[in-house]
């Protein structure tokens, strides 16, 4: 029997293609939402170009699909609240595109009867974290879980890293700050450990199709080693850059950081560091191994220091 489609918003983005590719691999037909970019041309992959503005936009887009992987975020790592944004605010998301979007997305999905959403989630998310970008994925989260869809499943994740280099936002906020023989050293309290975006393209088609237990789901997934910030710098510095560069840290190093990152136009995409060191590392305590979910991890995930230039 054929199996329901697979909708993907964010289907060109840089997650959303590997899904798509993994997702194809694996035979199932694939519903890829896109706004400016046109996803790869795939067998079995029929883009559809909508904005999420409205639950009526998605009816048709949902016919034959039994589960949707939201990966669409306006934003990037910043996301799309507006600074100063508190809990009450977020319960009622006028403010913030990327849960109208959501919002109206789970609209369409309720009245069409769709079976599964799964949300690309980070970790770290919370209404008490510091960045704007993890308050409004807490939000996210609440409206998936508060939602009549019958099967809800959450992936909170580290930053992910890997693919081409152009498509690779995490390294370039990194070469950006590497330009010069002298370089910021920002601090972040705590490890970062990204995962490689083949092994969360692989967890998430994964969990496409994983039986539950329990109508709502939960996993937090990062890569198999965590570093220290300076390190990481160290690393790319070392294999991507020519020539010395020598870290900056303490005042000067906090102060440097802001005037490398500043906005240009040709830099648009590229996220600011501060933000993406903003995202969470890992949860020391691990997952109950009663999660089903756990089986959607593989036994072997790349390596930030061994991968990151093949």
């Amino acid at each position: 029997m054929e199996q329901a489609a697979v909708m993907v918003t964010g289907g060109s983005g840089f997650i959303g293609s590997q899904l798509v590719r993994r997702l194809t691999e694996l035979h199932r037909t694939v519903v890829a939402i896109y706004r400016r970019k046109l996803p790869e041309s795939l067998d079995r992959v029929y883009p559809v170009c909508t904005d999420l503005s409205s639950p009526e936009l998605m009816a048709a887009p949902l016919r034959g699909v039994g589960t949707v992987v939201h990966l669409a975020w306006e934003g990037g790592f910043a996301g799309s609240l507006p600074n100063g944004t508190d809990e009450k605010a977020l319960s009622a998301p006028s403010d913030s595109s990327n849960l109208k979007m959501l919002g109206n997305l789970i609209a369409a999905m309720e009245r069409a009867g769709t079976k599964r959403i799964l949300l690309l989630s980070a970790i770290g998310a919370s209404k008490e974290a510091a960045s704007p970008f993890l308050r409004e994925k807490y939000a996210a989260e609440s409206l998936v879980i508060n939602s009549k869809i019958s099967e809800r499943i959450i992936i909170r994740t580290a930053v992910a890293w890997g693919g081409q280099q152009s498509n690779d936002r995490f390294l370039r906020s990194i070469l950006r700050v590497l330009r010069y023989p002298i370089y910021p050293v920002p601090q972040r309290h705590g490890n970062i450990s990204p995962i490689h975006v083949n092994d969360l393209a692989t967890i998430l088609a994964s969990a496409c199709k994983i039986k539950l237990n329990e109508p709502v789901a939960v996993l937090e997934v990062h890569g198999r080693e965590s570093y220290q910030i300076p390190e990481i710098l160290r690393i790319v510095a070392d294999r991507l850059t020519k020539g010395t560069r020598i870290p900056l840290g303490g005042f000067l190093g906090r102060s440097l950081l802001p005037l490398l990152e500043r906005d240009r136009r040709t830099n648009t995409d590229t996220p600011k560091l501060q933000h993406v060191l903003g995202l969470g590392g890992y949860a020391d305590t691990g997952l109950a191994l009663s999660n089903p979910l756990n089986a959607v991890i593989p036994r072997e995930l790349v390596a930030f220091r061994d991968g990151i230039f093949k």
